[in-house]
This record gives structure tokens, sequence and C-alpha cells, in this order.
């Protein structure tokens, strides 16, 4: 038979590799992979600007993140199709971690509050977007789409900006931002 690898199986299979890196070589091969605008503008971890939504810490919210990405992932691949759901999910890695990223050259504020999001951002994100394209659609039939990926964004602002992550506020808005824009602009996110 022949096997279908979708854009969205690569991701959570790399993010699952992240997790073995981490327990199996260490937390400190692991921390190559998140978003650290210091270490991208002074180490030139230009990589860090892509890689962080597959570094995961291997635990059970980590595990949660990549389902959930997978189960929205297939969806939105479906929706947008393949070069169009690679070029989004690139576009809402790397828009925000280069705006934070030179963002972080006028505060120390902003670099210092970087760091891990993994996939669960970017099924926040997912979640923006097919309540966008769809407005009318419900999680489990019951509560507005929107109304999930509002709880979700707002859950992450309330404890970053509880905590002073100042830069993880701002990444949260530039990724939704970004993610609602690029699904526009590539057909998906009018309604």
């Amino acid at each position: 038979g022949r096997f279908d690898l979708t854009t969205t199986d690569i991701v959570c299979g790399l993010a699952v590799v992240t997790m073995f890196i981490y327990g199996l070589m260490g937390a400190d091969d692991w921390w190559r992979f998140p978003f650290q605008s210091m270490w991208v503008r002074e180490d030139l971890d230009i990589w860090r600007l892509v890689t962080w939504p597959i570094a995961t810490q291997p635990d059970a919210w980590g595990v949660l993140g990549i389902v959930f990405f997978w189960v929205f992932g297939q969806n939105l691949e479906g929706m947008f199709g393949r070069d169009r759901f690679l070029v989004w999910l690139l576009s809402v890695a790397l828009v925000p971690a280069a705006i934070v990223t030179a963002l972080g050259t006028f505060s120390t504020e902003i670099d210092t509050t970087n760091g891990h999001y993994g996939l669960s951002m970017v099924f926040t994100c997912g979640i923006w977007v097919l309540a966008a394209t769809y407005p009318n659609a419900r999680w489990f039939d019951v509560v507005p789409l929107w109304a999930v990926a509002a709880v979700f964004t707002l859950l992450d602002l309330l404890q970053y900006n509880g905590n002073g992550m100042t830069g993880r506020v701002i990444f949260v808005l530039l990724a939704v931002a970004t993610a609602l824009v690029s699904g526009r602009t590539l057909g998906q996110a009018s309604g």
C-alpha cells in the first residue's frame, strides 16, 4: 500500500523526536530548539525562528499539544491544501519570532521572556483560523469555536502577563494576528 505522509504528520513526528532528545540526550541538547530572541540575535541561532513549534518537553501537556495539533492540523491542511498549509505554518512560526527578535533589541524585558511555546501555540492559532473560516462552527456541538480560541488565548495572556512575561504576551498576540492574516491571504479565515 501507499502511505500518505502529511505536513501535519511530519511536524507532529518531529515534536515527538524532540521529546526523545530531551529524555535521552538531556535538556541542554533540547534547548537548541525553543525560541530565544537574544540567542537568535547574538549567537545567530536563526533556526530557532522556525523550530520553536516542535520543541516539546516529555510531559502530558506536551503530548496533548501534539495530539490536538494533529487533529486540528489535519483539518487545516485539508482546508488549505498541502502547499498553502506549509506556507501558513511557516508564517505562524517565523513572523512572530522575527518581530519579537527585532523588538528585543529595544527592551531586555522582551528578550528575557521568550521561551517554550510548542505546538499548543500553533494549535491555538489553527483554532482561530478555523473559527474565522467557519464562524458558526461549534466544539462538541455546544461551544462556538471562536469562544474556545478566545479562552485558550486569554489563558495564555493572563498567565504570561501575571508572570511579567511581556515578550510572551507580545508573541501570542503576534502569532494569532499572523495566523489570521496569513490564513486570509491564503484563502481561508474569511467568514
